[in-house]
């Protein structure tokens, strides 16, 4: 079926040959044509990278690396989006001849693993890890990794995505461990890595540290306790103090007031009486301290709060834990309040103030608490003895975004990076847990209690510390720190560390593909991921990781939710993928998401997805069952079999076909995803199914003369061919599927549209006058437009099921082309009326409905069409609920209480209500005035 580009005033070339009765099934299965192609390009080897051909051969590369997921993980929507964006931008390249590495993984995810098998474990077998021993329940770990870490990968592979998957790769693989191993040794001995004693994170439900990056804010609905301390030697004299955590006072080492604060000038060095247990405590003055703030006094804390820890630091005052790791206080002095829950000792300690005559008041107060970002839960800002990093190359990735080296999509994401880049902080990199890159860091056995609870920096290394990424040679004599690191320690050397070992030697892929071309990501790990990848590459490789980072949208539930498991809000894609298809699933997800802002998803636009891919079936399904074009009359004299030049819908079509083709290129250098979908929609289902095809159909009727026939298969032709490239990236199993039945694959791509090279054949009408590609595509134009009002004309009188409606039509003689025959023949096909050229509209009966088109003027007699008497009596009705529907809107905007009151908005919208239904009324009035009396 396939055939030649066609020219616009020359003959057409002639088609290939194709069975006519190789017509696809009628109804599209999306299931048999994914299931039949994902194979193909799998056994196929389609994704491979060859590095040789960039290497060798000059070929030019283009490389991205997956975000890796969990690795027990399951796919979401925010997945799909971002592998359906790579996969677009690896597709695409393809087409545009260059070799591509899209590179596949997971990730071993410590906390999220780890909690998983632990529950399993206590869910299944009543024991916790610590009954199995560390080594017993590492085997447990990777045993579950065997089972389920495979799901998410075929999960990729059903939607689609065309990853090397010869090149898969974990952040446990030994290779991949020897790179965290040796990053962390050279960073420690550069004296980057350190150990010490600092307020952290800590999560009480995975019982480990945690970044800064990886606590969020959560507005609060809390307590402010107002309580009050006895001033020492001052009897019947006390300090009132706020506070949103009574639960920590048996930790409270001071009492802290501004110096400036008049209130309290006299107590600064002076004692007050912390309740319980009892003991007096300094009056400290410290500008940190917020007078207007509650009562201006603070209760210092330090080893609960970060800010406490600063000024027990500069005061020089104790740090006493009154929590254990879990949680639950730790303070035998007060049993009444230890092993309790921290919530529930909350409310105990505040009752047992009231019971003292110590507590003042209790008040709502709204406030931000951070919660861990994989347990969510409160954190606990926690004293404790942890390995932390001072970022490497900062001011080099910093420059490499402020310079635009790496370029930021959507921009503002630049500003949002430099102002963390600005004001960085060292990284909490160890972790407790057991799951993950064990810190390569062995102390002498006999050494290691002592040397567990010192502060360790490069300076320390000797004979009873060891750090390398092999073990001591005598590892009987030492122990292994039993800390392992942060997951992001080990994706921060992502983009390199999976093309390269760790031995130095560049690899032919590290070579060939790196720098990486492009990275998508979600802007929630801008910190995590995509600032530590950039200081990361630059500190081990000298470059920067990647070229371009496009920061695709959050997507929320259709009520501005974030999707989560628990709201039960958020659909699982194979699910979707099931009832719509994954080219479904692709194309509608992408349609909702346009660039820098949340998608809030609606299943229908999926849906919507799915009809598109049975609207480019059904339409390439109705080329191959019109046959090859014929040879015309002239053939055996040797002239052109396809003599007849393209007709005024044919340029017109061929001419929109290549503006789209200009425009999707511009939307892909401005990644602009969702605007490539929209093109391609609104050109297929509205320029070439709803016109082209519908005026196509005069040409292809029995009797037309072959040679325009020709012209107009030959027209479909070329729109489908180039189309079908242009929508691969985004739906490539269904365009992958016509592309072979319509013939049009070449034995130098394989037959394959995946590697075709269509998009680089020149625009279908070069070489033909623009002023002559403008008048027709303006005829083209009032063409169509002419037959939409008669339509519409039709319609407003319930007749827009008939075809054999009489129309009388007086031609624009102004318009150029609005007489040609060809021209009143698709209009009369179009609009699905019985044309009549006229000279004039002057004997017609008063009232007869007119429409003035481009092409000229027409009226539509309605004699023996409708029952005059019953039109006017069904419009008439349709007036009085219109009237209705007026008086109602103007006594709404009438009335103060709903102007005043109502939000801007929602007045405006009931304003455009109004004017509605106003221009409705005026509609039914001149209809029933066209009647007659």
């Amino acid at each position: 079926m396939s055939s030649s580009v066609p020219n616009a005033t020359d003959a057409p070339a002639s088609t290939a040959d194709a069975p006519a009765e190789a017509v696809p099934s009628k109804a599209y299965s999306p299931a048999e044509v994914e299931r039949l192609w994902q194979g193909r390009w799998h056994q196929q080897g389609c994704f491979t990278a060859d590095p040789a051909a960039v290497l060798d051969h000059g070929q030019p590369p283009y490389s991205i690396v997956i975000p890796p997921p969990n690795v027990t993980g399951v796919l979401h929507l925010g997945h799909v989006l971002n592998n359906t964006i790579q996969d677009i931008l690896c597709r695409r390249a393809r087409q545009q001849g260059r070799q591509v590495l899209w590179l596949p993984g997971t990730d071993h995810a410590g906390i999220a693993t780890q909690s998983r098998v632990e529950r399993h474990l206590r869910q299944t077998e009543k024991k916790t890890r610590h009954d199995l021993g560390r080594d017993a329940f590492l085997e447990r770990v990777w045993d579950w990794k065997h089972k389920h870490g495979g799901i998410i990968t075929d999960q990729l592979k059903a939607l689609g995505c065309s990853l090397d998957w010869s090149r898969e790769r974990f952040t446990m693989d030994p290779d991949y461990s020897r790179w965290v191993s040796k990053v962390f040794v050279d960073l420690f001995k550069e004296g980057l890595i350190y150990r010490g004693r600092r307020m952290v994170n800590w999560c009480p439900a995975s019982l480990t540290a945690l970044s800064d990056e990886e606590v969020i804010m959560k507005p609060q609905r809390s307590k402010l306790y107002t309580m009050r301390y006895r001033v020492a030697g001052q009897p019947g004299r006390f300090v009132e103090i706020a506070t949103t955590r009574p639960e920590t006072l048996m930790g409270d080492t001071g009492v802290a007031v501004h110096p400036d604060d008049p209130r309290y000038a006299d107590l600064i060095g002076q004692h007050v009486v912390r309740p319980f247990p009892e003991a007096e405590i300094p009056v400290v003055a410290d500008e940190h301290i917020d007078p207007e703030f509650g009562t201006g006094v603070l209760k210092v804390t330090p080893a609960h709060d970060k800010a406490d820890y600063e000024i027990g630091q500069r005061h020089s005052l104790p740090a006493i834990d009154v929590l254990h790791p879990d949680g639950t206080i730790n303070c035998p002095q007060v049993p009444e309040l230890d092993g309790l829950d921290r919530f529930a000792a909350r409310d105990k300690a505040a009752a047992m103030l009231e019971d003292l005559g110590a507590l003042v008041n209790t008040e709502v107060h709204e406030n931000n608490v951070g919660f861990s970002e994989r347990a969510d839960v409160p954190i606990e800002p926690r004293l404790s003895m942890q390995w932390f990093l001072k970022y490497p190359c900062v001011e080099q990735a910093t420059a490499a975004v402020r310079d635009d080296n790496i370029t930021f999509r959507p921009a503002r994401w630049r500003k949002t990076y430099l102002h963390w880049m600005e004001n960085i902080q060292d990284w909490c990199i160890s972790r407790q847990l057991w799951w993950g890159h064990r810190v390569p860091v062995w102390y002498r056995r006999d050494k290691a209690d002592e040397l567990r609870e010192q502060a360790l920096d490069a300076g320390r290394i000797g004979t009873d510390l060891h750090v390398g990424t092999e073990p001591p040679d005598d590892p009987e004599n030492w122990l292994q720190d039993d800390d392992v690191l942060d997951t992001w320690f080990s994706s921060w050397l992502w983009p390199f560390a999976t093309m390269t070992g760790a031995d130095g030697e560049p690899s032919p892929e590290l070579r060939a593909f790196h720098p990486t071309s492009d990275l998508s990501t979600g802007p929630d790990i801008i910190f995590f991921w995509v600032a530590r990848m950039i200081m990361a590459s630059y500190r081990f490789t000298g470059e920067l990781p990647f070229r371009n980072v496009f920061f695709h949208s959050i997507i929320r539930d259709i009520k501005g939710r974030k999707m989560s498991k628990s709201l039960g809000n958020s659909p699982d894609p194979l699910d979707l993928i099931a009832s719509y298809g994954a080219d479904g699933l692709r194309f509608g997800l992408l349609r909702i998401a346009p660039v820098g802002t949340d998608v809030r998803f609606d299943e229908k636009q999926i849906e919507e997805g799915r009809n598109f891919a049975t609207k480019l079936w059904n339409a390439a399904r109705y080329r191959m069952m019109q046959g090859d074009p014929q040879p015309s009359a002239d053939a055996e004299s040797g002239a052109d079999e396809l003599a007849a030049p393209l007709g005024t819908v044919d340029v017109d079509i061929l001419a929109r076909l290549d503006r789209l083709a200009t425009d999707i290129d511009q939307a892909y250098a401005d990644y602009r995803f969702n605007e490539i979908a929209g093109l391609l929609y609104e050109f297929f289902w509205s320029q070439f199914c709803d016109r082209y095809l519908e005026a196509a159909k005069l040409q292809l009727r029995p009797g037309a003369d072959p040679g325009r026939r020709n012209a107009t298969l030959v027209t479909i032709d070329t729109v489908l061919r180039r189309f079908l490239a242009l929508l691969h990236p985004l739906m490539p199993h269904v365009t992958e599927e016509l592309w072979s039945q319509l013939g049009f694959g070449q034995d130098d791509d394989g037959g394959r549209l995946l590697t075709s090279r269509a998009l680089d054949d020149e625009p279908v009408l070069q070489g033909i006058d623009p002023a002559d590609i403008g008048t027709r595509s303006s005829q083209a134009a009032g063409l169509y437009e002419t037959a939409a009002r008669l339509r519409n004309l039709k319609a407003e009188y319930q007749l827009q099921t008939r075809r054999d409606i009489p129309v009388l039509f007086v031609v624009d003689a102004a318009n150029d082309g609005a007489s040609d025959p060809e021209h009143l023949a698709l209009l009369e096909l179009l609009a699905g009326v019985d044309l009549t050229v006229a000279t004039a509209l002057d004997d017609l009966p008063q009232g007869t409905p007119r429409a003035l088109t481009p092409l000229g003027e027409a009226a539509m007699p309605l004699a023996g069409l409708i029952d005059i008497d019953a039109e006017r009596s069904r419009l008439g009705k349709e007036r009085d609920k219109v009237a209705q529907e007026i008086t109602r809107s103007r006594a709404k905007l009438d009335n103060p209480k709903f102007t005043d009151r109502a939000p801007e908005a929602v007045v405006n919208q009931e304003r455009e209500r109004l004017q509605e239904w106003q221009e409705k009324e005026a509609k039914l009035r001149a209809m029933i005035q066209a009647l007659g009396a």
